[in-house]
């Protein structure tokens, strides 16, 4: 509650600031920074308990197919999202580069930098410690809903629009959950590339920011249709996982009785 309330604060008091800064939203949001205060007044006032983050865990090398998963599913999202746009003829609102208000490589640099203050708090916070208490599904559940709501000013769009981003923030949270949870620690550098890459194809295809409700709707479809996918996968995987294990345990019960 203490890290939640000070991520929502937090973000409503850089969001307030963000104005006299001169920075375009477009670059990067100040906002984005509330959950990483969270984190750093929950740990000072939980100083010398069970550390949950751990900065060598944060950013230590991550296997290469973990991560070319979740780019893969990153792709995946917006190769569909667009389908869905030439299915039904509609325009997806395609930016060029020169249209933005910033070089492409400063806003990608500028949003990663944002993610990373996010992710610091939603994956490798909240969803791990979360984990301590509950499964991964579940967990991950609670994450997407609490990151939902700390969007506070996109529930000013309406409320097909607020559904919409509700589903589409719980569905990614699914897919950074199922994706992470099999690994110990690391959950920041992958869950914020995958941010990063959703914030840029947001940028550059969708024009969900005008508060376009066939655009979200689309785009949160769409990833709940890879949330689901993606824990059918995992469950697969655990359960051919489990089937080998118990067939290694027969064999060498086997093979103790012969010897």
């Amino acid at each position: 509650m203490v890290f939640y309330l000070t991520a929502m604060v937090g973000a409503g008091a850089l969001g307030a600031v963000q104005p006299w800064t001169g920075l375009d939203p477009e670059i990067l949001q100040l906002t984005q920074f509330g959950p990483a205060l969270g984190v750093l007044v929950a740990s000072l006032l939980w100083r010398g308990e069970r550390r949950t983050v751990s900065l060598w865990s944060a950013v230590r090398p991550w296997p290469t197919g973990g991560a070319m998963t979740l780019a893969g599913i990153a792709a995946a999202v917006f190769a569909l999202c667009l389908g869905c746009y030439a299915i039904i003829g509609a325009d997806p609102h395609l930016r060029s580069a020169h249209d933005l208000v910033a070089p492409f490589g400063l806003i990608a640099v500028a949003q990663f930098a944002g993610a990373c203050a996010e992710e610091i708090g939603w994956r490798a916070f909240l969803q791990p410690l979360l984990g301590t208490r509950m499964r991964t599904l579940p967990a991950s559940l609670v994450v997407g809903f609490l990151w939902a709501g700390w969007h506070v000013p996109v529930f000013a769009q309406g409320v097909g629009y607020s559904v919409a981003f509700v589903a589409m923030a719980v569905s990614l949270s699914v897919i950074l959950g199922v994706v992470l949870g099999d690994r110990r620690g690391n959950y920041l550098l992958p869950a914020a590339v995958f941010h990063t890459l959703i914030n840029l194809g947001l940028l550059m295809i969708f024009d969900e920011e005008s508060g376009s409700v066939a655009a979200m709707t689309t785009f949160a479809m769409v990833c709940s249709a890879c949330a689901l996918v993606s824990v059918l996968v995992a469950r697969t995987r655990t359960a051919r996982n489990g089937s080998a294990v118990a067939t290694r345990g027969s064999h060498a019960t086997a093979s103790v009785r012969e010897a």
